[in-house]
């Protein structure tokens, strides 16, 4: 969630959960101006990296709780994440356990 939500939110859940308990890992993906302006669904590399790092988790470690959050256009990138699960949507509801999406126009 780059610098303005993201070092703050980790810094919670570490003081919450523990230091060695949580793991943050950031999304890479093109925000763009017009999609900022016009709230347009701008998924594509983020989501495709979102999906890549949360399957990953799912099938490594399959008790691990995740968190997914996003801001802004962060947030379409989670909508996009959830909606690209496919069959591992049934298994989501054992690992998410929160989603945090911070100025979300969906």
């Amino acid at each position: 969630m780059g610098i303005t939500v993201g070092p703050s939110l980790a810094k919670q859940l570490r003081s919450i959960y523990g230091t060695t308990n949580v793991a943050v890992q950031g999304v890479d993906y093109g925000a763009g101006f017009m999609g900022a302006v016009t709230g347009a669904m701008m998924q594509g590399d983020g989501v495709a990296n979102m999906l890549k790092h949360t399957k990953t988790i799912m099938d490594k470690c399959a008790e691990t709780k995740i968190i997914l959050a996003g801001y802004s256009q962060g947030a379409e990138q989670v909508h996009g994440t959830l909606k690209g699960l496919g069959e591992k949507a049934a298994r989501l509801g054992r690992n998410l356990t929160k989603t945090c999406l911070f100025n979300d126009r969906a």
